[in-house]
């Protein structure tokens, strides 16, 4: 408890306040905004191919699946490397270290076609009919689209 209170006098936490058009007024450069959504999409994407790989393998093995169930997952975990060459295929006798590598390696090719993706659609206009202006004009839509099927809805 005392090495808080030692930091709060040493180093005290500095809370800024920014009003809206001191908020709207600090934009982030494009190309920033974009390495930090490839950088969280790919680490993201390892952390989670490496524990789903992990958790399923093992329930494989609990399951009593064959090795062949075993050898296609972990194949599809090493595509798109696998295609270039077959040294980046995951087998049971790659190392963890490398196993790592390779996934890590698939993930960065994984996280730049998300990132191509979600650009694209972002970069699309949105079409008036699809922009709402209030709640109510969503339940109203929501509304006539159930009763246009046949649903009827009393008292909402």
């Amino acid at each position: 408890m005392v090495v808080p209170g030692v930091m709060m006098v040493i180093a005290p936490p500095r809370i800024r306040v920014l009003t809206k058009a001191q908020f709207e007024a600090r934009k982030i450069e494009p190309w920033r905004r974009n390495l930090n959504v490839f950088l969280v999409i790919w680490f993201g994407l390892t952390f989670y191919l490496v524990t789903y790989g992990f958790a399923m393998s093992w329930l494989a093995y609990l399951l009593g699946q064959s090795p062949q169930d075993l050898r296609e997952a972990n194949e599809m975990v090493s595509i798109p490397l696998a295609w270039v060459n077959s040294a980046f295929i995951i087998r049971p006798t790659t190392s963890l270290s490398a196993v790592f590598g390779i996934v890590f390696a698939n993930c960065f090719f994984y996280a730049a076609a998300l990132l191509a993706i979600l650009r694209f659609v972002q970069s699309r206009p949105a079409s008036p009919s699809l922009r709402l202006e209030s709640h109510s004009q969503l339940l109203m839509i929501g509304t006539a689209t159930i009763c246009s099927c046949g649903l009827r809805i009393s008292n909402l």
